[in-house]
């Protein structure tokens, strides 16, 4: 198990940088480089032609040879983009990994025993999700990936190995990105729905006022004969985690909707929704 809690941190982290660059890759521009009537003309050929860019065609459109002259500089410019790229598809493939192993081998997630993995396991699930939708909202990503692409066949004579690799993932997620995350995640769709609801009763019991109240949680002054008496421990973890919690039910249900037939469970996706709408578009 030690192993495994490992190789999911390690990949929680991968997917933290991921997310921090393709949040760098949304600013990234090709227009200094574009910067001719002709290269104009051919910036439009390469995304029209996406990803079918052979190298007989593309020397038939208008602006190649003004296109060749800046090869070496294009690659060199979106060099850091095209492997994000890649580094995305790596991810992919390790994550779904992991996240299936843990599924097969951990019997039962239970949040008292086994916290720190159940928050592994979410916290990937949740940034596998993030890195893939937010993938889908960078201008221009097919433009720099044949622009490189075609500037790569160009300066080295060979296509680029990785690029209808490239090419097929943004395919893919492109038209309908929740469609296939749910397609993703259906082998272990049942995992992630038993542990989503097994939140339900700690989510509406710090929900309600009367239980902070009663619990004395947020009393600044106590009854000092009690103040030595240490308080539940999972009381402590639930409240620590129960927004956490909140996101976790909100993007699980998002790529697991066919969990929420279960009893109660669009109730408990109502209650995260009421108090933590926003929580779907942060990056935890």
């Amino acid at each position: 198990m030690a192993k495994l809690a490992e190789k999911l941190i390690v990949l929680e982290d991968v997917a933290s940088g991921l997310l921090a660059r393709i949040h760098q890759m949304m600013t990234f521009s090709l227009d200094g480089l574009f910067n001719s009537p002709e290269l104009e003309k051919y910036k439009k050929a390469i995304v029209k032609r996406f990803p079918d860019l052979k190298d007989m065609e593309m020397r038939k459109v208008t602006g190649d040879p003004a296109f060749a002259k800046k090869a070496s500089e294009v690659t060199t410019a979106v060099a850091d983009f095209y492997r994000t790229f890649l580094d995305i598809l790596n991810f992919k493939d390790e994550a779904w990994k992991a996240l299936n192993e843990v599924s097969q081998q951990i019997v039962a997630f239970d949040f008292n025993l086994n916290v720190d993995l159940l928050t592994y396991y979410l916290n990937l699930i949740s940034r596998y999700i993030h890195v893939h939708l937010l993938v889908n909202r960078v201008k221009d990503r097919k433009l720099a990936l044949g622009a490189y692409a075609r500037a790569y066949n160009i300066t080295s004579g060979n296509s680029e190995p990785s690029f209808h690799q490239i090419a097929a993932y943004l395919e893919k997620y492109e038209k309908e990105d929740l469609k296939v995350l749910a397609d993703d995640f259906k082998e272990i769709s049942r995992r992630i729905g038993d542990t989503l609801m097994s939140f339900a009763k700690p989510i509406r019991q710090w929900l309600e006022v009367k239980t902070l109240v009663d619990k004395r949680v947020f009393n600044v002054v106590t009854d000092p004969k009690t103040m030595c008496i240490p308080a539940g421990e999972n009381n402590h973890l639930e409240l620590m985690h129960v927004v956490r919690m909140k996101q976790w039910v909100i993007t699980g249900f998002l790529v697991c909707p066919g969990e929420l037939v279960r009893e109660g469970a669009v109730d408990l996706l109502f209650d995260c929704l009421k108090t933590h709408l926003f929580s779907l578009f942060i990056v935890m």
